[in-house]
């Protein structure tokens, strides 16, 4: 299997507002796909472009990365693709910065380049990629993560990416695809501090996601699994912050998967008062998805549960509390 991914992080906006978390965001991504219990990718096989890869620009028009900068990145694997050269393995494509959706069409979301202002929207069509690569069957499995902001404006639209036109492969519809936008359509994303290093929201959920989700019975971290730990978890991540929720379309019949490991867990010790007995215990992750249901007949009670956010009830009281595992590993009820 040869992975691939392509990382761009654009927080210098001399025409525009600036921002402060992309490039963060990029490298802590990187880490994640290189890392032997993450991604796993080997490090030759991923191209970036950062702000900081460039000096400080004198003007606008001088602004790095422009969209030769970018499109470079993407030109070995175009080109590999039109010429119907399968890989065998999955393609991440991650941006942070700047970005846009066309008004009229609720799909798309493109990345503002460095040297991109109001009224000359420079921009890289970064969904014409992902259509392109799963029209020529290049990969397995198409990733992408988009913590950009998908306002829409009269004066701004997409522009098609120059690319080789080709014809559909007959194996198009085999591709696996996960796509992640950090906000919905005509909606902004958010950075904040974490730590003391700004970040964005989404990414931050995303990371939280790869390395905490529930794996299934494979020990596979699927797409499904990752859409739904981000949906449970990114409003305790946002904080204060005021967000709109995460856009994360994953085929439910062909799911991507993140990472392998061995599923692992911790015991949680409930201690349950005798009035409860023969009644339902039920546990939800993120107070939403159902992982456990049993009858009490004991006190204590020992459930192993993966990392992350959870809800104990009792069934038929209003009796509940929510708790995050490992950090509480005892419930009284």
């Amino acid at each position: 299997m040869a992975d691939h991914a392509v990382l761009i992080g654009i927080e210098s906006y001399p025409g525009m507002k600036d921002l402060a978390g992309p490039c963060n965001d990029a490298q802590a991504i990187e880490e994640w796909l290189i890392d032997p219990v993450g991604g796993g990718l080997n490090p030759a096989n991923v191209a970036k472009k950062l702000t900081s890869d460039f000096p400080p620009p004198s003007d606008v028009d001088d602004a790095h990365p422009m969209l030769s900068d970018l499109d470079i990145l993407f030109r070995p694997l175009v080109e590999k693709a039109a010429l119907k050269k399968h890989t065998k393995g999955r393609l991440f494509i991650f941006v942070a910065g700047h970005g846009f959706a066309d008004a009229q069409d609720m799909s798309t979301a493109a990345l503002f380049t460095a040297n991109a202002r109001f009224l000359f929207p420079l921009h890289l069509a970064i969904i014409d990629y992902v259509n392109f690569f799963r029209r020529t069957w290049a990969f397995d499995e198409i990733i992408v993560i988009m913590d950009v902001c998908r306002s829409t404006n009269a004066m701004q639209e997409i522009s098609k990416a120059q690319l080789p036109i080709v014809n559909p492969h007959p194996n198009a519809n085999k591709v696996k695809m996960f796509i992640g936008f950090a906000t919905g359509h005509n909606q902004v994303a958010r950075e904040r501090a974490f730590n003391g290093e700004v970040r964005g929201i989404f990414t931050v959920a995303m990371l939280d996601a790869l390395r905490n989700a529930n794996s299934n019975k494979f020990g596979k971290v699927t797409g499904k699994a990752i859409k739904r730990y981000v949906h449970n978890s990114i409003d305790v991540i946002a904080g204060d912050m005021q967000i709109s929720p995460p856009e994360i379309n994953v085929d439910e019949d062909k799911d991507v998967f993140f990472v392998a490991r061995q599923a692992s867990g911790v015991d949680v010790e409930f201690h349950i008062n005798v009035t409860y007995f023969n009644h339902e215990l039920v546990i939800k992750f993120g107070g939403v998805d159902e992982v456990y249901r049993a009858d009490i007949i004991v006190s204590p009670l020992s459930v192993t549960l993966s990392p992350g956010l959870y809800k104990v009830q009792i069934e038929d009281f209003p009796v509940s509390i929510n708790f995050e595992v490992p950090t509480n590993d005892s419930i009284t009820l």
